[in-house]
C-alpha cells in the first residue's frame, strides 16, 4: 500500500494520493518539539510534486533516511509577525 499526505504551498489544499511513487527528496526538521519535513515524490511517469509531509503517509517497500544530530543546538520555532507563520529559529547551546 502507497499512500501520500501533502499539504501544498497554498497552505489550505492537502493532496491524498493512493498510487505507487518514488520519494525524490525529503528535507526538514526533527527535533523534541516538533517534526516540520518537505518532501517531494515522482510517480510512474517521473511527475513530481512536493509540499509539507503531513501525518497518515505509507510507504510501500522502502525509504533510505539519513539523521543528522545537532549535539550543539537548540531548536525552536517562534511566530514570525512578517510571515504570518512560526518559523525556525536554531540557537546555539552555551
Amino acid at each position: 500500500m502507497y499512500e501520500a499526505h501533502i499539504r501544498l504551498a497554498n497552505a489550505e489544499n492537502t493532496l491524498h494520493k493512493k498510487e505507487p511513487f518514488e520519494i525524490v527528496s525529503l528535507i526538514g526538521t526533527v527535533s523534541v518539539n516538533e517534526c516540520h519535513m518537505h518532501i517531494s515524490i515522482a510517480d510512474k511517469n517521473g511527475a513530481v510534486i512536493g509540499g509539507h509531509l503531513k501525518e497518515g503517509c505509507l510507504v510501500g517497500s522502502t525509504a533510505e533516511i539519513c539523521i543528522e544530530e545537532l549535539d550543539n543546538y537548540i531548536l525552536t520555532r517562534e511566530f514570525d509577525k512578517t510571515t504570518s507563520y512560526k518559523e525556525l529559529v536554531i540557537t546555539e547551546k552555551q
